[in-house]
Parts: C-alpha cells; sequence; structure tokens
C-alpha cells in the first residue's frame, strides 16, 4: 500500500513538473518571429546605411523607410519559417539562415555591395582564403555575434511541444497572417517602395537574406536545369 502510494505521489510531482515546463515554454511562432525580427534589423545594417544615403525630404522620412522596410523582411521571414516550423526542425533552420544572413553580410562589408547570382558565385568561386582576407576583423566580429548571441539562447531555449494538427493550424495561421501583413503594407507604401526603387533600381538585392537564398535558388535551378 504504502509503495504504492510512493509511487502515485511521485508520478503526480513529476506530471506536475512536466506540465509547468510545458507551460513556461516558448511557443514555436515566438521564436519564429523574434529569429525573424532579429536576422532582418541586425543583419541589414548595409541597407540601413545605405537607405540614410538616399535622397529624402528628411529624418522622418528615412526612419519610415527603416521601419517599413524591416517589417517587410521580418514578414517574410517569419512566412518562411512558417513553412519550415516543425519540431525537429525549425531550430536547425533558423541556425542556416543565421549563417547565410552573416556571411552577406561580411561579404557586403568585403566590397560586394550587391547580393545577386553573379556575386555569389563569385564569391564561392572566389576561395574561402580570399574571401576571408578582404573581410574586416572588427565586421567579422560583429557578423559572429549576429550568430552566436541568438544560438546560445535559442538553443537552450525549449519550445512548447504542440500536437500535429494543432501545429500546422498554428502555423497556417502564421503564413496567413504574415502574407496578409505583408501584402498589406505594400499596398499601404506602394508609391513610398515605388520611389525607393526609382532611386536605387538593385535595392532589392541589399536585403538580407532573402536576397542571398533568391540567389542560391537561382545557381541551384541554374545547375539542374536541363540547358
Amino acid at each position: 500500500m504504502s509503495l504504492k502510494l510512493f509511487r502515485n505521489t511521485q508520478f503526480a510531482q513529476s506530471t506536475l513538473r512536466s506540465h509547468t515546463q510545458e507551460s513556461l515554454a516558448m511557443h514555436p511562432a515566438s521564436l519564429v518571429l523574434l529569429a525573424s525580427a532579429w536576422m532582418a534589423i541586425l543583419g541589414n545594417l548595409a541597407l540601413w546605411q545605405t537607405l540614410l544615403q538616399l535622397p529624402s525630404a528628411g529624418l522622418w522620412q528615412v526612419v519610415l523607410r527603416c521601419v517599413v522596410l524591416a517589417l517587410q523582411i521580418t514578414l517574410a521571414l517569419s512566412a518562411l519559417l512558417a513553412l519550415l516550423n516543425w519540431r525537429w526542425l525549425l531550430k536547425p533552420a533558423i541556425l542556416i539562415l543565421l549563417v547565410i544572413t552573416a556571411l552577406a553580410a561580411m561579404s557586403m562589408d568585403a566590397g560586394v555591395n550587391r547580393i545577386h547570382q553573379g556575386a555569389m558565385d563569385t564569391m564561392l568561386r572566389g576561395g574561402f582564403k580570399a574571401w576571408v582576407a578582404r573581410l574586416d576583423p572588427n565586421w567579422i566580429l560583429s557578423a559572429l555575434a549576429l550568430i552566436v548571441v541568438p544560438m546560445i539562447w535559442m538553443l537552450p531555449t525549449p519550445t512548447r511541444r504542440l500536437g500535429l494538427a494543432r501545429l500546422a493550424l498554428s502555423n497556417l495561421a502564421l503564413l496567413l497572417v504574415s502574407l496578409l501583413l505583408l501584402l498589406g503594407l505594400a499596398w499601404l507604401f506602394v508609391d513610398q517602395n515605388r520611389l525607393l526603387i526609382q532611386i536605387h533600381p538593385v535595392l532589392y538585392e541589399q536585403v538580407n537574406p532573402l536576397a542571398s537564398l533568391y540567389a542560391l535558388a537561382q545557381m541551384a535551378w541554374g545547375a539542374i536545369a536541363p540547358r
């Protein structure tokens, strides 16, 4: 009787701890949004510098440009990560995106002003040693911090375990909300975006890491497409 009571009590305490830890764990959608905002804001310092140098009507217009673009990049990344938001896939996907973001940021500092298929091919063919030799050591440290800081926080942080159906619905909702807000911002600031493209026609090739992903997709398609 006492042994049975002990086992039942021990099981109850274990279950209680498990439920408490689960309630304190981060929701996967929150992790997606935080990672997207981190890469959008800190991974695009070169883009913000470019926007500061473009003609504008004043400081408020520059701030508006940066805020709108940061929101658009965050929403685009959250839509992408919503497709990858599965139990064993989300954190590795975020780490890969962080590495791509940091490499693109360092490449821009090394003289690659735009990330496109030709520039990506040149960097890959030029060799890793030659590429590193052109980098500013101070920028290397800041780019590594872009990866290391969120990795130290993210890897030990537990995420809430959701059932397959519940997680699929959550991902669908995150995807739809991100796309709708992205389209809404594009429609609301269509004149502002058109003006930016007129002033700087290749500005989209500085958007990190989306420009890198697009260039890599073009290279992959060129390698597998029939000629």
